[in-house]
């Protein structure tokens, strides 16, 4: 049930910032697994927030799972 959820969330891509991926990655947490390898073993691209390192950064980058190259 937990994983249904939290892999419908990481699909959905959410817009809903960083509380929404602290809350994605504790459930992939609860599932002995990273939101890496929840993404991974899905094979989508996820985005996480981060601290923008320059003033015009948006502080978003895009990740994709290194054993599936070129897959989106």
């Amino acid at each position: 049930m937990i994983g249904t959820i939290v892999a419908e969330m990481l699909l959905q891509r959410p817009a809903g910032g960083a509380q929404q991926w602290m809350e994605i990655g504790e459930g992939a947490r609860l599932l002995g697994l990273s939101i890496r390898d929840l993404a991974g073993f899905l094979g989508v691209e996820y985005e996480i927030p981060e601290a923008p390192s320059t003033p015009d950064s948006t502080g978003w980058h895009r990740r994709k799972p290194l054993w599936l190259p070129g897959r989106r």
